[in-house]
């Protein structure tokens, strides 16, 4: 028998295949009717209320702005422009104190290339509107520099000292700190030594300051004088007497004791452990603590900065200021501000994690700090903080 033999049908099972067929055929078919037979339903489009979502409509073409004049809401209706790039536009030119070009743009924190070449047709500068100089500087009631009277910096007080350009209350009042300290200034370059004094800011004031050796405070007291003397010249194995014939020296000669006179003083980032722990008042801890902090600075610029030494009292500091000495400081580098991380930031003692962030996200708004005016206007800045970053880094 074939394999075809084993499935024959009767006709009454043939009509009922075919039956079934059609049947489903019918179904199918009417289900397809009846989907393309439903009305569509007509969906309007949705008004969004600009009023409270805040959108604006985009400007029409052939209109153009000024970009030193136009605010945020203006800036929104460009293609591309949302709110937070249009707040960063009007920051930015406020920071330089308004645009001298229009390609200066392109340079906002967050702005595309492709964005502002889409949207440079639109923007214009009005050559009113041009800054003709950009100066962000405090005018405080200063006298002008030509109508000054010399200043003797051995009787000026704080006061009289603010009014020299680029002299706050902080450096006024460690020049005071500095020149009683070392008790009065021989010659006006002395004043190079303050800590935070820029060299630029002591050019410009040097001409208006003058020295007047009559009004030098009286010698310190000789027993004071030779007690810290006998300690050193012990320490480095001088004989004894050795500090009084310098002392002697010194008083034959009008001059105050100094007996950093009598030996090379020590170069502060040079000096050893073991060369600080022979200086009076100094021990083994304090020592290492100062090298220590020299390295978490990099160097110091400034004597006075071991003030900031944990566990260095006054008294031993003005004992051992005498002896100690920062020079060459042109050997070392300043940083650039502009390339500095929140890390880098934030390891100097002055500067907070929290102020380096905030230094590091103004910078990315700006695009880069182009002068110390726009660090100074940083949330959380302060004057001393800002005296260390300049002592520091600088703007490149």
């Amino acid at each position: 028998m074939s394999f075809y033999e084993g499935f024959t049908f009767s006709r009454s099972q043939k009509l009922g295949i075919l039956l079934g067929f059609v049947l489903m055929a019918a179904v199918i078919g009417g289900l397809i009717l009846y989907q393309y037979q439903q009305p569509v339903s007509y969906i309007p489009p949705l008004q969004v209320d600009s009023s409270r979502t805040g959108t604006v409509p985009l400007l029409p073409p052939g209109t153009r702005i000024d970009i030193n004049t136009a605010d945020s809401a203006t800036l929104r209706q460009l293609p591309g422009i949302g709110p937070v790039l249009s707040g960063r536009i009007v920051r930015y030119r406020e920071a330089r104190g308004g645009f001298t070009a229009v390609e200066q743009v392109g340079q906002v924190y967050g702005l595309k290339p492709e964005v502002f070449a889409h949207i440079r047709p639109w923007l214009v500068l009005d050559p009113a509107t041009i800054p003709q100089k950009v100066s962000r500087r405090r005018a405080p009631s200063r006298p002008k520099m030509a109508e000054m009277t010399p200043i003797n910096i051995n009787t000026a007080d704080s006061a009289a000292l603010r009014q020299l350009p680029g002299i706050g209350p902080v450096l006024s009042g460690r020049i005071v700190k500095f020149r009683d300290s070392r008790r009065g200034f021989r010659q006006v370059e002395e004043l190079r030594q303050v800590y935070g004094l820029k060299p630029e800011v002591f050019a410009a004031i040097a001409p208006y300051l003058y020295v007047d050796t009559a009004s030098l405070p009286p010698a310190p007291s000789r027993p004071a004088t030779q007690q810290a003397g006998e300690e050193l010249f012990a320490s480095r194995g001088l004989p004894a007497g050795s500090e009084s014939r310098a002392t002697d020296t010194a008083a034959r000669e009008g001059a105050a004791p100094n007996l950093a006179t009598a030996f090379e003083a020590l170069d502060l980032n040079l000096a050893s452990p073991e060369q600080l722990e022979a200086l009076p008042g100094i021990g083994e801890k304090l020592s290492l603590r100062i090298v220590k902090y020299r390295q978490l600075l990099g160097h110091y610029v400034s004597v006075d900065q071991l003030r900031q030494v944990y566990g260095l009292s006054e008294k031993n500091f003005e004992r051992m200021r005498p002896f100690l000495k920062v020079e060459n400081l042109q050997q070392y580098a300043r940083a650039d501000l502009n390339a500095a991380t929140t890390r880098q930031l934030s390891k100097y003692p002055f500067i907070s994690e929290q102020l380096a962030g905030a230094i590091v996200a103004r910078r990315k708004q700006l695009g880069w700090y182009e002068s110390w005016e726009q660090v100074a206007a940083v949330q959380g800045m302060d004057e001393a903080s800002l005296e260390g970053l300049q002592a520091y880094f600088e703007i490149k």
